[in-house]
């Protein structure tokens, strides 16, 4: 499997855990309102904002899957300004991140990136946000900065991925030995992790570089 179709699987997973579960962790850990609340009121005030955020939510994905971007782009915008506390946002923020790199608009990529991965660090969206922000330094041809955002992340679940980017990276900054030996170690963590499906591409990474491993 691709790296980036896996990340991207991992995202898609993200989306359904939270349609799933997410609203009912995200009023359970908003407990300490009901300082200022009585429980009731609380209770449906944090209800109806999830919902209404959820369906916009649902809006911008029918205007993606419609093909209409720009009508996306504006629902993306009103939940990181109205909801930015919800995984909405968080989701909308990376939306507006792909639609920048579709039109070669790095800098607003990046800032949509930066701000998911400042704003939702006790949730697995930093992970996400820092390995696009790396890939995307990658593509401007900035190893060094793309080593310093993998080296400052949580790889957590994400141990694989991180170790190829890292790989890519050594390799633009010239460093055929630590991005072989980056490579090599992610082949035999595949297996701790429970990532085997990743082994296959490391696998001809590594073969790109000349190195045989057997299969």
């Amino acid at each position: 499997m691709d790296a980036h179709l896996y990340e991207q699987q991992q995202l898609e997973n993200l989306k359904a855990f939270w349609h799933a579960y997410g609203k009912r962790l995200f009023i359970g850990g908003l407990l300490a309102a009901v300082v200022y609340f009585s429980w009731d009121s609380w209770q449906s005030s944090q209800k109806n904002h999830l919902a209404h955020a959820s369906n916009i939510y649902g809006q911008l994905i029918n205007y993606e899957i419609l093909s209409q971007p720009a009508d996306a782009s504006v629902q993306a915008k009103v939940l990181i300004e109205k909801f930015p506390k919800t995984p909405y946002a968080a989701f909308a923020s990376l939306y507006l991140a792909k639609q920048a790199v579709l039109h070669t608009e790095w800098d607003e990529a990046k800032t949509h990136l930066e701000w998911v991965a400042k704003n939702f660090k006790d949730s697995p969206f930093p992970q996400i946000a820092q390995l696009r922000l790396a890939r995307l330094e990658l593509a401007e041809g900035n190893a060094d900065a793309a080593l310093s955002t993998l080296k400052a992340m949580n790889p957590d679940g994400y141990l694989i991925l991180t170790a190829v980017l890292q790989s890519e990276a050594h390799l633009k900054a010239g460093d055929r030995e630590a991005a072989v030996k980056t490579l090599q170690d992610a082949y035999s963590k595949a297996a701790e992790v429970d990532q085997l499906e990743l082994q296959p591409y490391i696998r001809s990474k590594l073969n790109d570089l000349g190195v045989a491993i057997p299969s």
